[in-house]
């Protein structure tokens, strides 16, 4: 009995949807975590933020010169997912 009154307490991470979207968006590529922060914002993609987008693509294949970039934050609005 005294081994189980040693062993430490662990933790346990409540999985919800909302942590699960940042997971996986937070794995993403910087071009891409760029479009899902928008997207996950609820805002619809323009023309101008593809181009960046894909700017920042080019730059990661070191096709083109880095530039410096915002850091990104992803949340999550539930409210804007639906049904």
């Amino acid at each position: 009995m005294e081994e189980l009154s040693e062993m430490p307490e662990i933790e346990t991470q409540v999985v919800t949807l909302e942590t699960e979207v940042k997971g996986f968006a937070d794995g993403l590529p910087y071009w891409a975590k760029y479009l899902a922060e928008k997207i996950l914002k609820g805002n619809i993609i323009t023309d101008a933020e593809l181009n960046t987008s894909y700017s920042y693509l080019l730059e990661e294949l070191t096709l083109i010169p880095a530039t410096a970039k915002p850091e990104i934050a992803i949340n999550y609005n539930g409210g804007n997912s639906g049904d």
